[in-house]
């Protein structure tokens, strides 16, 4: 791996494992501080909702501006964020720092690996899309379970003091996209007026989905699926995660298991940089969507289970919307790369910001059942699915 493509990865994780200094018990963090399930329910919304609005605007800056800097701004505004949820009481303290949350996601979302892809591209042109991902995932997930439990360790000191350090080093990476590579060569065409560019802009766009058709729009479906019940996940595993822990301080398990839970993302992203192109690659996503549905089921008899079909719930989503992920981002036009997987994931976000807070009551109330029945409808779907997202992948030399 070459210096640019190493500095846009140690830049990535280390934004990613900043934010999980907290990522073990943001949850348990705001319900201690005062918040019900549907407030933080209508938190998230309030996210999803912000996000869409200035996605594709923001990305479609970038693309036209300069990524390298959209990814500048989107690391100062995740320090804001931190900063201001460590000094917040009450429920709009927090809803003015998820704003400013909000801001860096969506300034973050499509640019980040749009950048990550063409500048890995530059550097070799055999690189493939899911490989280009499935190492950054994997070496993504691995630091971000260790920052995990350095996170958990703070919080069982003291909570609020791991929000101050996390927007502390927020800032030194903030320092770090400096260094990132230049982007000039990726920028959209400037030859025309703006109203003669958004014009073929859209052109562009829409001869993505003609030539794609309907084998495209099947994996975009595939993604979209996974990625919300991947989301619910990341949002409510806490949630889930209510076992007895005896003496042992709330922050160091919650720590612990998020750990494991990263680890398991990692190891997909390690499955598919090593079995991509290999039938293996499919039977192992099928063995692991079926594991996590009976290891549920089983749950309700053991209880202590719930660490297992948690690993496993994140492992089998984390394959499956990292396959489909890297179809999207190869189908995308170089150089509205940013704005199309922005626009991509504004549809989940307008899925998420619907969905939300109705998620958030039923597992209130029916705890783990909710994600028992999702699983078992990706079980029952994803043969179509995947069989699909397989074909277009020799198709077009994922």
């Amino acid at each position: 791996m070459r210096s640019p493509t190493l500095t846009v990865h140690v830049v990535g994780i280390a934004y990613a494992c900043v934010r999980m200094l907290i990522g073990a018990f943001s949850v348990a963090y705001l319900i201690r501080a005062g918040l019900s399930l549907p407030q933080i329910g209508l938190l998230k919304s309030f996210q999803a909702a912000v996000i869409v609005f200035i996605d594709i605007p923001l990305s479609y800056f970038s693309d036209h501006y300069s990524r390298k800097f959209s990814i500048a701004l989107s690391v100062l505004f995740s320090a804001i964020w931190l900063a201001l949820t460590g000094i917040s009481e009450g429920f709009y303290g927090f809803l003015l720092a998820e704003f400013f949350n909000a801001l860096s996601l969506g300034m973050m979302s499509g640019t980040f690996s749009a950048y990550l892809y063409d500048v890995s591209k530059s550097e070799g042109a055999d690189h493939q899309a899911v490989t280009i991902f499935a190492r950054y995932q994997k070496n993504q997930f691995f630091f971000m379970g260790i920052a995990s439990l350095l996170g958990a360790g703070v919080f069982t000191l003291e909570p609020r003091l791991a929000w101050f350090m996390a927007a502390l080093l927020m800032s030194v990476v903030l320092l770090i996209t400096w260094f990132l590579p230049s982007d000039n060569f990726f920028k959209a065409p400037k030859d025309r007026a703006m109203m003669g560019r958004l014009k073929a802009d859209m052109a562009s766009m829409r001869e993505v989905f003609r030539q794609n058709g309907q084998v495209g729009q099947a994996v975009i479906l595939l993604a979209l699926g996974y990625g919300l019940v991947l989301q619910s996940l990341i949002q409510y595993w806490q949630v889930l995660a209510d076992i007895e822990h005896g003496n042992l301080p709330l922050g160091v398990l919650l720590g612990a298991v998020f750990f494991v839970v990263l680890m398991a993302q990692s190891l997909s992203g390690k499955v598919i940089e090593s079995l991509h192109g290999t039938s293996w690659l499919k039977v192992i996503s099928y063995l692991g969507l079926v594991a996590t549905v009976l290891v549920m089921a089983l749950s309700f008899v053991i209880p202590s289970l719930v660490v297992l079909y948690l690993v496993l719930a994140f492992f089998s989503c984390s394959l499956l919307s990292s396959l489909s992920g890297a179809f999207i981002v190869k189908m995308a036009p170089p150089h509205l790369r940013s704005t199309f997987l922005s626009g991509f994931a504004t549809v989940g976000k307008i899925i998420m910001f619907v969905t939300m807070p109705i998620i958030a009551g039923l597992i209130g109330s029916s705890g783990v059942w909710f994600f028992l029945i999702a699983f078992v409808l990706l079980v029952l779907t994803s043969g179509f699915l995947f069989g699909t997202a397989a074909e277009v992948q020799k198709e077009s030399s994922l």
